[in-house]
Formats: C-alpha cells, sequence, structure tokens
C-alpha cells in the first residue's frame, strides 16, 4: 500500500507512542463505556460521511470506498491514483474534495463516481464552495470552506497559539458554525484537547479524560465536530473515543474501541460516529 509522507509519519508515530503506554482498553475494562457497534477489517486513513447519511466515505490508500452506513459493507469502490490524505464533502452534496498532498487535491462527482478534476493546486479550485466563501487547508488533512473574516480569524488563533501548537499540537477541527477550534495536544500525561473561542481566541475549555482511578493516556490522535457543532468526538492514545459536550466542556460518553484511531467522523444526523483504526472501521452509537 502506497502512503505518502505525512500518512506514514502519523502510523509511526502511533506505533511508537502505543509502544510506551498499556494497551488500548476495551469496553469491559471501563464502567460504563460503550463497545463498537460494528466492526469490520478494514485500515484507512481517512473517514468522511455523506450529507444524506447514504454512505460513509473511506480513504484506504488511493482507493476511495462507498460503505453502508448501518453495515460498513462496501457498495462502491474508486481509484484516484494518489494517497489519500483528506476528505471534505461540499455543503451541496454532489462533490468531494481529497487532499492528496499539502497544496493539491482533486474532485470526485458524487453521483457518477468519478473524478472529475484530476489533482490540481486546491487554490485554483474555485466552484467547490458556496458564493463568497473559498477553500482554506488547515492542514495537509484538514480543509474547509470560509469566507475571508473566518480565515483571518483562525490565521489569528494559530498565531496566538502557536506555542502550543509546537509544543505538540497534532489534530485540529474547525467546528461546522466557524465558532470554536478544537486543538489535540500531544504528548503521554493526560488526555488533552483544548476547546479555543474563535472570536475572542481565548481558550474555553481544557477536555481531560479521567475518572475514578483512570487518567486517559495524552494524545488526541483524532478529533470530529458533530454537524451542528454542539459535540466533539475525541480519540486518545487509551484506545477511548470519548463524547464531550462544546459549550460546557462536560463529558457525555465513552466508547471503547479497543485500538488506537486513525480518524473519526459524524454522520449527519449526529447519532452515530464512524471510527477508522489500526485494524477495523468501528461504528459507535449515542
Amino acid at each position: 500500500m502506497k502512503f505518502h509522507r505525512p500518512i506514514l509519519a502519523i502510523l509511526i508515530l502511533v506505533l511508537l507512542l502505543s509502544a510506551c503506554v498499556s494497551p488500548p482498553l476495551s469496553a469491559d475494562q471501563i464502567t460504563g463505556a460503550i463497545a463498537p457497534s460494528v466492526s469490520v477489517p478494514l485500515q484507512a486513513q481517512r473517514l468522511t460521511w455523506l450529507l444524506d447519511g447514504s454512505s460513509v466515505l473511506a480513504g484506504n490508500g488511493s482507493i476511495l470506498l462507498w460503505l453502508d452506513p448501518s453495515s460498513l459493507q462496501e457498495q462502491a469502490r474508486l481509484e484516484v491514483g494518489e494517497p489519500i490524505e483528506g476528505l471534505l464533502v461540499n455543503p451541496a452534496g454532489s462533490q468531494l474534495l481529497v487532499l492528496v498532498d499539502p497544496a493539491r487535491a482533486l474532485l470526485v462527482e458524487l453521483v457518477s463516481r468519478q473524478v472529475s478534476l484530476p489533482p490540481a493546486a486546491w487554490r485554483e479550485i474555485s466552484t467547490f464552495c458556496p458564493s463568497g466563501q473559498s477553500l482554506a487547508v488547515l492542514n495537509f488533512q484538514n480543509a474547509y470552506c470560509g469566507d475571508d473574516l473566518l480565515k483571518t480569524t483562525i490565521k489569528a488563533a494559530n498565531k496566538k497559539w502557536q506555542k502550543a501548537i509546537r509544543g505538540g499540537g497534532t489534530v485540529e477541527r474547525i467546528s461546522p458554525d466557524g465558532k470554536i477550534w478544537a486543538l489535540g495536544l500531544g504528548g503521554i500525561s493526560e488526555a488533552t484537547t483544548w476547546l479555543i473561542d474563535l472570536d475572542s481566541k481565548e481558550l474555553r475549555h481544557k477536555l481531560i479524560v479521567e475518572g475514578g482511578n483512570l487518567v486517559s493516556v495524552n494524545g488526541a490522535l483524532a478529533l470530529a465536530f458533530s454537524p451542528d457543532s454542539s459535540l466533539l468526538a475525541m480519540a486518545d492514545l487509551s484506545g477511548l473515543v470519548t463524547l464531550w459536550d462544546v459549550a460546557s466542556g462536560e463529558l457525555l460518553k465513552t466508547f471503547a474501541a479497543g485500538e488506537l484511531a486513525i480518524d473519526l467522523a459524524f454522520s449527519p444526523d449526529g447519532q452515530w460516529i464512524a471510527m477508522t483504526g489500526e485494524k477495523h472501521l468501528l461504528l459507535f452509537e449515542r
């Protein structure tokens, strides 16, 4: 399987860090933890969900897979010819942006399931976002549509918190409503994600997993906001996926994957969380 260097680096980091900590936790080890509802043997590096809920999309090397949202069984596949590093469905739900490196992307027509634009500089893809918005790339795996104000705000937040990013920021996500920047911090101490208010640039919450004698291991391997921006899912180096209330910073639920996560994605109705791990693709039901 061919991987681009950033993807390979992430997988190597996961393997190295996992060797330093206890094996990933399963549901029978954590009181109240929820086990996966569905698990299939498939390793993919990126996940997203079609806006109509009809398929989960997974990037497996250079192959784009359409998967049944209830069973995760393969519906269709498309060879895109480049390692898939990021996936973004446009707001109209008709096209998929596939990031292939920090500066290039291709477009896939979701109805015909065909590549409509071979790899090109993502800045030159001008018809993907709604009127008044343009594409921006937060990092090599994370793109979004936004207006100039949102992009300026995110740039300012990055500048203010760049020390934290240099100190171990590993995963970043912008909430769909453009109000919260989630920054997952690396290292091996406690599982921490910072929620930063993009209007004020101030820290709103630190999300730390702890309960009884359990303190989860740091390293937010994957983050995902719910479509309404009210919830954040965080996967860490304990093999846990925790669900948080964005407004209050309260821990709502704990899911135990039994393996380390690579990516997370919410269903359009917010009721399901898909996770791709070291060996399996998993579904958790809220």
